[in-house]
């Protein structure tokens, strides 16, 4: 409720205040005292209307109208460096040709409720629907008119969109229906993945045998080689041990020259033969260095070829294993010896 109001260089009221009865409260006085002023600074402080600062009394440059609602004050003013509304200590500025909202909620008044000196009555000279829209908005009839109409747009936006939506859903199954060969095509790519894999898989261990076989055929020829050399060596073994019973007899011989020489002779024996003798026994020593030699290079090849035996070996059963006994070229089992 508007309890009193307060008005300062506002047309011809230099300094005005006035308290408000709790009914009615009426303004009387003469002819251009200012009454219709009155109305219009409580205008100005409601609507903020009249725009300008044409109403600001002469001589002074600030105008203000104050108002007491329901215990709380509310301030217009303005000079020539300010245009604002407070509310309380709230101040509100930048609101151009509208009422700040705090306020216009806290004074609830419109244009319906003012009613100037040169009006016609009251209604009385309105359309029919112009009351009537008078009278919505004096019980809030044209906010519900605005909902309505506002849920009736929505209501209409939504069907539209569910129409559209509705299209693209069928357009969506349509498609899903076409695509249908994808989840066979997805099962298929997925066959075709694992087959890849497994090939791979495949090349890999057939390179893997590849080398073992080859591994294998390089020890079996070296095997061979191993073997060839071992039966050259036999024969030289055997002639080494010839060699050796001949290297005996000739020291047999060395010592009995020896004896011989050590005695004295009064005849001069024939030792033609011995002489021919001494140089058999000098080329059997000879030899018999060159066999010792070479006995050490025939056990060198004997250690050799046995470790050629045991890298075939372990190469035969390593092939065998990884292979399970299979051909990894024809897939035919390993018959005898490979």
């Amino acid at each position: 409720m508007i309890t009193k109001i307060g008005i300062r260089n506002f047309q011809c009221h230099r300094s005005l205040t006035i308290d408000l009865d709790e009914f009615v409260t009426v303004i009387v006085g003469p002819s251009d005292s200012g009454k219709s002023a009155i109305i219009r600074a409580i205008r100005w402080l409601c609507l903020n209307q009249p725009s300008g600062d044409s109403f600001i009394c002469d001589g002074t440059d600030s105008v203000t109208a104050r108002m007491k609602v329901d215990g709380r004050t509310v301030t217009r003013h303005r000079d020539k460096s300010d245009n604002l509304y407070k509310l309380g200590k709230d101040e509100f500025k930048s609101f151009g040709s509208s009422v700040p909202a705090p306020i216009e909620r806290l004074l609830n008044i419109g244009p319906v409720n003012f009613q100037q000196q040169h009006d016609p009555p009251y209604w009385l000279s309105n359309s029919a629907g112009q009351v009537s829209r008078e009278l919505n908005a004096i019980v809030n009839l044209e906010v519900i008119d605005s909902v309505l109409s506002a849920v009736a747009k929505q209501i209409t936006k939504s069907r539209n969109e569910v129409g559209f939506i509705e299209e693209r859903l069928s357009k969506a199954e349509t498609e899903v229906k076409d695509t249908e060969w994808a989840e066979d095509a997805e099962s298929d790519l997925k066959r075709l993945d694992k087959a890849r894999s497994e090939h791979a898989r495949q090349v890999v261990r057939v390179a893997h045998f590849r080398d073992v076989v080859e591994e294998a055929i390089e020890r079996r020829e070296t095997h061979q080689q191993a073997s060839k050399q071992a039966s050259a060596l036999r024969t030289v073994v055997s002639a080494g041990k010839m060699l050796r019973k001949l290297g005996k007899r000739r020291k047999g011989l060395d010592e009995l020259l020896g004896q011989i020489a050590s005695k004295e002779v009064i005849e001069a024996p024939d030792i033609t033969r011995l002489g021919g003798l001494k140089e058999i026994c000098k080329t059997r020593s000879q030899a018999a260095v060159g066999l010792a030699s070479l006995l050490i290079d025939i056990q060198e090849c004997h250690e050799k070829v046995n470790w050629k035996k045991s890298d075939y070996v372990a190469a035969k059963d390593r092939l065998r294993k990884e292979t399970d006994g299979k051909c990894p070229i024809c897939g035919s089992s390993y018959k005898g010896d490979l």
